[in-house]
């Protein structure tokens, strides 16, 4: 007889194995290096009974464990010492209904009840149930001083520069480009309101650059918006860069703020 077969021969080592240190046919088996038929043929032919996990029998604790804890399968069986499978036979056995995966949650607009998923709801507040109310809903409550890029509000700046040179200004500019937008390159007719001036280096941190041409750009309004969104950060500091490269009278002063902005 083999030497592993030999330990499957002695009834205490046997049931040390299965009843005192709780382990299955399968983790015998792979300690020994043979198949679980074989452990579970010896287990029987000495008479020794599966382990049973208490817990797995009793439909409370199940419940507590997996409805109102929140507790996956797979943490049940890390706690108790055993397979998921194990856990995820028992609690079907107990009749224990499968946990809900999508969380209910309330529209913040329309007030419809929607299902969202743990991980949904752990990053957000406020909850949709489709595009056309999340912007109907941030129209009303994401403006003024409640939107994420509120600078103060209108201080009637840009109002006097357009009255005092800022007109000319974007004229300049848009004759210059030809009329094209400098990013996406739709060109537009001279009389049309499609196109806008953007400010390479920002309008209220260098006021003294806000009638410079050489600080303006040509774009159409899509090209616009997405320069000042996220996704145009890195487009937008580049352009700052440029700018004040550009015109060398504020390099000396503002390039070490770009730099470290960039990096």
């Amino acid at each position: 007889m083999p030497p592993k077969i030999l330990e499957l021969s002695n009834k205490a080592w046997l049931e040390g194995q299965s009843i005192g240190q709780k382990k299955s046919d399968i983790t015998i088996a792979s300690e020994l290096g043979c198949s679980r038929r074989t452990v579970g043929g010896w287990r029987r032919k000495h008479g020794i009974s599966l382990y049973r996990i208490p817990e797995l029998h009793d439909k409370a604790w199940l419940e507590e464990h997996y409805l109102k804890q929140g507790k996956y399968d797979q943490a049940i069986a890390d706690e108790l010492g055993c397979a998921v499978a194990t856990v995820t036979k028992w609690r079907r056995i107990q009749g224990v209904r499968r946990r809900a995966t999508r969380i209910r949650r309330v529209c913040a607009q329309c007030g419809v009840v929607v299902l969202k998923s743990p991980s949904v709801v752990a990053r957000n507040v406020h909850f949709f149930c489709d595009k056309d109310c999340k912007c109907v809903w941030q129209s009303k409550h994401r403006v003024g001083e409640n939107a994420a890029n509120w600078k103060g509000g209108p201080t009637g700046e840009r109002k006097t520069w357009m009255q005092n040179g800022g007109r000319q200004f974007n004229t300049a500019c848009r004759k210059r480009d030809d009329y094209t937008c400098q990013r996406c390159g739709r060109v537009f007719d001279k009389r049309s309101n499609g196109l806008s001036v953007h400010h390479k280096a920002s309008f209220l941190e260098y006021p003294g650059l806000r009638s410079e041409e050489a600080n303006g750009i040509t774009l159409c309004r899509k090209c616009h918006y997405h320069i000042h969104s996220n996704e145009g950060l890195l487009l937008r500091l580049r352009w700052k860069q440029d700018a004040l490269f550009e015109l060398a009278g504020y390099l000396n002063t503002e390039w070490n703020e770009v730099a470290g902005c960039s990096s």
